[in-house]
């Protein structure tokens, strides 16, 4: 998908041997409903600071980026907006 998106967007030919993939360890939800919380933390503290999450993420991975229960949180912030 890349290799196409990459041709047909920049009109460049990407290597797939090239592409670099890395499990990062980070906050995670201990239940069955808070995968979307999680997901929306995640966009919103990797926009708020994006060379310093990816820098933490490379180093020494992003286990302390967020606390759990902010990302918990989010559900009652949200429905008060």
């Amino acid at each position: 998908y890349l290799e196409h998106e990459a041709n047909d967007k920049l009109g460049k030919v990407a290597k797939r041997e090239l592409a670099v993939g890395v499990n990062v360890r980070c906050p995670k939800q201990d239940n069955y409903s808070d995968c979307g919380l999680f997901v929306g933390q995640y966009v919103e503290s990797f926009l708020f600071d994006p060379d310093g999450a990816l820098a933490a993420a490379l180093e020494h991975g992003l286990t302390t980026w967020f606390d759990i229960e902010h990302a918990k949180g989010r559900r009652q912030r949200l429905k008060d907006l």
